[in-house]
């Protein structure tokens, strides 16, 4: 089973000084439906997406650079410091501040299974990611649970995690679908956390298809 922010979590992001990311908005009809991997998601209309090759989040960040250097520098920060977000998801989106640290995120995961999980798993799926998060030095993680979604049964944990000078926030549901384990996760300047109900009308927004 794959660990989640493996590199992501050693480095500091590059952006410049840290402010209140303004995550109040409710999600708009901005809704990705993502056929091969069988789920779609809704997001703010003020989110973007990052593209799914490194290669072709420089391309992207190049274009826009004259335009909208911070936006561009953004890009150039998820392909140069965290390309394993990129290359380990089949999803990302995140709503650009100028001032953050951390830019707020959402990242969709497929982990193929050998089995068919259910909800009688998910305390031990729960627990393995736990485990494996609780590696990183300084972590400090609550104790996986069982939640409801609209899309079903998830284990869910939240936390904070060193990143260099700062510490990043976490939020991760993991949701079983057939022979498939969806990872939903959600990223902020750990500071941020507690205010970031957003991530809850997000994931509430995560379905099948």
């Amino acid at each position: 089973m794959r660990r989640t922010i493996q590199s992501a979590v050693a480095v500091a992001l590059t952006l410049s000084l840290l402010a209140c990311p303004a995550f109040a908005a409710t999600p708009k009809d901005t809704q990705y439906i993502d056929k091969a991997d069988g789920f779609s998601i809704v997001i703010p209309s003020k989110w973007v997406l990052v593209p799914r090759t490194v290669a072709q989040t420089r391309v992207y960040a190049a274009s826009i650079k004259k335009k909208q250097p911070g936006l561009a520098a953004a890009y150039l920060n998820f392909a140069n410091n965290i390309p394993t977000e990129i290359t380990a998801f089949v999803f990302q989106a995140f709503v650009y501040e100028a001032n953050a640290v951390i830019q707020p995120e959402v990242l969709v995961g497929v982990v193929k299974t050998s089995r068919v999980y259910t909800a009688v798993d998910l305390p031990g799926v729960g627990a393995t990611y736990a485990a494996e998060l609780a590696k990183n030095k300084g972590a400090k993680l609550s104790a996986p649970r069982v939640v409801t979604m609209p899309a079903g049964k998830a284990a869910f944990i939240t936390g904070t995690i060193p990143a260099g000078v700062v510490s990043r926030g976490l939020d991760l549901f993991l949701i079983p679908h057939g022979k498939k384990l969806y990872e939903l996760e959600f990223i902020i300047d750990a500071q941020y956390l507690s205010q970031a109900s957003i991530f809850g009308e997000i994931a509430d927004s995560f379905r099948f298809v």
